[in-house]
């Protein structure tokens, strides 16, 4: 394979597995792009790895092994991402990722020592801990549970922190500036906690009719909730607490990824800005959805905004992208909403 058709592949197969992560890289240089897009993809391989639970854990145990090992050796062997005849994955765009994986370490492979070093202790931190939440699970017949706020935390730092480090190393990178400091490092996880808190809480219906449950367990035992109960019509109260409990918690964590934005450079930073600043303005109102939408916590239903919603925001983001105070009063009257 050539690292041209490495890479097109790489732009090809992203808009199937995130379509929403394709049009926020569309905002940035090629460079830098290409790099977010290909770090991106390692981590939905490690995820499927972890989430595709009808692999038997000693399928998924050696996948791990072998993702870790193409990571960091670029002649390792990239492993066959299948079980039996079946390739990991829940539809066709995540397995033809799979099937072709070893095109994205190959355009990994082909990114310059410096982003590499950016993205592989983070990438490989991701594998970790979605390692052990795998063994977890397959210990405990096929279900994860999280005991309480902290480890809740803990999964979001492995699944999304994780992901708000490499790209802040690699932003840091891409415009010639200092190692973060560490309040950027705090924020950057903040921003990483808060837009995985949006996706937890937005699906919480959709997971828990799969037998996934990411809500804290104290927090449901406090109310008399289950993971059984938990989208029962007559718990619906109760359960509404816990997710406005999570809200307030995710709106906390947002607001330090505001301070996050405004931390890149105006002008030569402004794709970065950009590319922070869309997302983050639509898990704010995501979170207001979430809130007060009647989907929420219902069966088959999934709170979500409107796509005038979505084109109004990337015009309302755009006209104040470069004023930080105009851009921070803006973040500030969504929470309002």
């Amino acid at each position: 394979m050539t690292a041209a058709s490495d890479l097109q592949f790489c732009r090809e197969i992203l808009p199937g597995v995130s379509r929403t992560f394709a049009l926020s890289i569309a905002m940035l240089p090629d460079s830098l792009g290409d790099a977010i897009g290909i770090a991106y993809l390692l981590c939905r391989i490690v995820d499927t790895i972890e989430d595709d639970a009808t692999a038997p854990w000693e399928v998924r145990e050696p996948l791990f092994d072998g993702f870790d090992a193409a990571l960091v050796n670029p002649d390792a062997a990239v492993p066959h991402f299948a079980h039996g005849d079946r390739i990991l994955g829940d539809h066709d765009d995540e397995r033809a990722l799979m099937e072709h994986a070893r095109k994205v370490f190959a355009a990994f492979h082909r990114l310059t020592a410096d982003e590499k070093a950016a993205l592989t202790p983070w990438i490989a931190e991701m594998s970790e801990g979605m390692r052990g939440y795998a063994r977890q699970a397959a210990d405990n017949g096929g279900t994860l549970t999280l005991p309480d706020v902290a480890a809740l935390e803990r999964y979001c730092w492995y699944v999304a922190g994780t992901v708000g480090m490499l790209l802040t190393d690699l932003y840091q990178l891409h415009l010639g500036l200092p190692p973060a400091d560490a309040e950027l490092k705090v924020q950057a996880k903040a921003f990483g906690l808060g837009l995985q808190f949006v996706n937890i809480l937005k699906d919480v219906a959709t997971d828990a009719q799969r037998g996934i449950c990411y809500l804290p367990q104290d927090l449901l035992a406090e109310r008399g909730l289950t993971t059984h109960n938990l989208l029962s019509p007559e718990k619906r109260p109760e359960a509404l607490e816990v997710v406005h409990e999570l809200i307030e918690l995710a709106r906390d964590f947002l607001r330090q990824a505001v301070e996050y934005t405004l931390r890149w450079p105006v002008e030569e930073g402004r794709p970065i800005r950009q590319f922070c600043a869309v997302p983050l303005a639509l898990a704010i109102q995501s979170l207001a959805e979430v809130r007060d939408s009647d989907a929420t916590l219902r069966p088959g239903q999934v709170p979500k905004l409107q796509r005038e919603t979505v084109m109004q925001t990337l015009a309302q983001v755009d006209a104040v992208l470069d004023d930080n105070d105009a851009l921070r009063d803006f973040m500030v009257g969504l929470y309002a909403v």
